[in-house]
């Protein structure tokens, strides 16, 4: 075993206690309800605030957008694709965004669910028909709690599975996936289904296997046919961004420990339902409002009862792949929004029917609770910038 392989398999422990625990077409024309004199007034705000937060946090990057109306109004990215390279960061490049997955993962289901393929109430035993090892008290689990955190699925898969396995020789990342979901099968779950929230990544790789026996596709193929491809988000795609970071012709996601940067590389494929996806900041907030039209009636991938089955919360306001919020200083009805990090990146999705607006703030730096702060002041100003404009 080299010295680099212990090193990174040491920080690779360390951050297993921690993965994926989160707390819970556009165009450039701006709204036409604000005047071109206030747009470029609060861009150069905007931009500067962005700059200063960075300046104030050490984030490697921080990079933002708003929309209003299906228009984009702010758009501003700072900082470096990788630390200390002088290669800077812009508006255009792909983001990682961890948990926000979900919401993807949870959509592509329900749209699997117009289509006749499932049921909100379709259950492990009606699925898994073939396994009679699996525990009584998963039989009755359905699609709606492994969705909502309502299943008593754990938390996280072993730090093993979730950071070091591969598929057999042969085997592909679905068979994988079912492997390991039926590992979990076979013990009770954590705690009693439908009596409590816990916040869960299994529970969403238990519901893609499901999708995945209902249909044969694999979960990468259903995301993409029934989200990626229908919403035109051509940036869409799986695990970190940056496959030649040589070249950094994408930002690299940056991982600290103890204060300092340290090596990092990509979890386990068992995990892609509940935290692997990247796209651009366009093409995050262009998700974002077909869900918040969906809200209003107007989506373009649901009907709409089905994305406000989406919105609609279970324990703890959180629904399905959203988390609810309700009244603030700085927003007067109900805010959908969902975080997400895989300890290298950091990206927050927040959208509002009542005044039409999205707001998506990323980053390449794996400090959560910095990020995660300077993330929602973001969100504040661009609110109070334009939420009544």
């Amino acid at each position: 075993m080299s010295r680099d392989y212990a090193i990174k398999t040491l920080i690779k422990l360390y951050f297993a206690v921690i993965f994926l625990n989160c707390d819970l077409s556009f165009s450039a024309q701006s709204s036409n309800s604000m005047k071109i004199s206030e747009i470029l007034e609060n861009e150069e705000v905007f931009s500067a605030l962005l700059a200063k937060k960075r300046r104030e946090t050490g984030l490697v990057s921080l990079a933002a957008m708003a929309a209003k109306n299906g228009s984009i109004v702010f758009s501003s990215a700072v900082g470096e694709r990788k630390k200390g390279s002088g290669v800077e960061v812009t508006d255009a490049d792909k983001w990682h965004i961890g948990s926000i997955t979900k919401s993807i993962t949870a959509t592509m289901i329900a749209r699997l669910i117009e289509d006749g393929k499932l049921t909100w109430q379709t259950r492990v035993k009606d699925v898994f028909r073939e396994y009679p090892d699996i525990h009584e008290a998963w039989l009755d689990v359905t699609v709606e709690q492994l969705l909502t955190a309502t299943s008593g699925a754990e938390v996280n898969f072993s730090f093993y599975t979730t950071f070091f396995k591969t598929p057999a020789h042969g085997d592909s990342e679905k068979k994988l996936r079912e492997i390991e979901v039926l590992r979990v099968l076979r013990s009770p779950p954590k705690i009693v289904p439908g009596t409590k929230y816990l916040y869960s990544n299994v529970g969403y790789v238990i519901a893609s296997v499901i999708a995945e026996k209902a249909t044969g596709n694999s979960w990468k193929q259903l995301v993409n046919n029934e989200v990626f491809i229908p919403l035109k988000l051509g940036s869409a795609g799986f695990g970190h961004p940056n496959e030649e970071q040589e070249r950094l012709a994408q930002p690299v996601g940056h991982r600290r420990l103890l204060g300092f940067f340290v090596p990092g590389s990509e979890m386990s494929s068992v995990v892609d339902p509940a935290g692997s996806i990247h796209m651009t900041l366009r093409d995050l907030v262009l998700y974002a409002n077909d869900h918040l039209q969906g809200e209003l009636g107007a989506g373009k991938l649901l009907k709409a009862k089905n994305y406000r089955k989406l919105h609609t919360v279970k324990l703890e306001n959180y629904a399905f792949g959203w988390a609810k919020r309700v009244e603030s200083d700085w927003f007067n009805g109900t805010i959908y929004w969902h975080n997400g990090s895989d300890t290298m990146w950091y990206a927050l999705l927040v959208f509002e029917p009542a005044s039409n607006v999205v707001v998506a703030v990323v980053s390449n730096d794996g400090d959560f609770a910095t990020a995660e702060k300077a993330a929602w002041e973001i969100v504040d100003f661009c609110f109070s910038h334009i939420r009544d404009k």
